[in-house]
């Protein structure tokens, strides 16, 4: 029993040796090739029948809406519909 358990112990700290101590994670988005724009130079952002976002650019154009939300929005907020109506229509003026 005991020979199986340093046999375990040995395996695991090969497996985990590489690791520093912190879990991967995913870098923030910020789009900033997207927030350098000039107010004149805006994208064209067409809709489908159901009102969803196509074509070209819908990608950043989601990703920049999360970038907005992110930064404006406090993550205390558990739900859409409890988020002022100031804040919403802040992020509205930046989507203009």
């Amino acid at each position: 029993l005991f020979k199986y358990m340093a046999d375990i112990e040995e395996q695991n700290e090969t497996k985990f040796s590489n690791l520093d101590g912190r879990p991967k994670r995913r870098k923030q988005t910020k789009k900033k090739h997207l927030l350098k724009r000039s107010v004149d130079d805006k994208v064209i952002v067409q809709y489908n029948h159901y009102g969803v976002p196509v074509g070209d650019g819908v990608n950043d154009f989601r990703s920049y809406i999360g970038v907005l939300v992110r930064d404006n929005v406090s993550i205390l907020y558990d739900d859409w519909q409890r988020v002022p109506l100031e804040i919403k229509d802040k992020l509205w003026e930046h989507l203009q």
